[in-house]
């Protein structure tokens, strides 16, 4: 039996391949110049330039690293934020009076220095008494270009409150400070219940004073800044104005 012709021919098309593998293209003289540039490091000219793969993959794994990087310090920052809001809002120590055993005196008021600053007798002894955390405006300051009339307001107000006072001190870390001035927060019987109030208190609420913060005195710190920025928002004494603005200037 004669064989099909035309089988005999599909069989030795399939078996050269031939029907199977596209017709080699010849790369052009301008793709041949283009793959040696890009090997060379790149196309220059008004043309765009093509990167190298290596160079490419370099500048990929390294701009994945500085976000990594930027992401994290965010976090961090953003832990750090909340952090900071947690301790404003819920301050353990806002509004709570220290124990009696953590409390010395009584002890008499004996004067007024200034706006931040007491004298009493204690044990006998003229002591002076720096309150910590608070910043008057000067009213005694040797170098007298530092003086303002608020300060005579802020001395004032500070006297009027202790006037035949006896009170109570509460210490902190640093006892005291470069002019040997005792440093304590000042506590006073409020004379309702035999409630106690500190003294730095009443100063920041009214605006007779500004926060001051001298480490590792730090206890109240978070307390103080609420009442100076609530102090702030109710323009209190000499926030309804520009002298304790000019006082942190200085």
């Amino acid at each position: 039996m004669a064989s099909d012709p035309k089988k005999t021919v599909r069989k030795k098309v399939i078996k050269s391949g031939a029907a199977k593998r596209p017709a080699r293209v010849e790369k052009s003289a301008a793709m041949k110049a283009r793959e040696s540039q890009i090997k060379a490091g790149g196309i220059t000219g008004s043309g765009p330039k093509v990167i190298p793969y290596r160079k490419e993959k370099k500048r990929i794994k390294r701009q994945r690293r500085l976000r990594k990087i930027k992401n994290f310090f965010k976090s961090l920052l953003t832990v750090a934020a909340l952090a900071v809001a947690l301790l404003y809002f819920f301050d353990p120590l806002s509004g709570k009076e220290p124990a009696p055993e953590d409390l010395a005196g009584p002890y008499r008021v004996l004067w007024v220095a200034d706006g931040d600053t007491v004298v009493l007798d204690i044990d006998g002894t003229e002591t002076s008494v720096r309150l910590i955390g608070i910043d008057a405006p000067e009213s005694v300051h040797w170098d007298e270009s530092r003086n303002v009339p608020e300060g005579k307001v802020s001395s004032d107000y500070l006297k009027k409150m202790l006037k035949g006072k006896k009170v109570y001190l509460e210490y902190d870390s640093q006892l005291l400070d470069k002019y040997d001035r005792t440093l304590a927060y000042v506590w006073m019987d409020e004379g309702k219940g035999g409630e106690r109030v500190m003294v730095q208190d009443r100063i920041l609420s009214d605006g007779m004073a500004q926060t001051l913060v001298i480490k590792p005195n730090v206890r109240y710190t978070l307390r103080f800044a609420k009442l100076e920025l609530e102090a702030r928002r109710n323009k209190a004494g000499h926030w309804a104005g520009t002298a304790l603005d000019q006082e942190a200037a200085l």
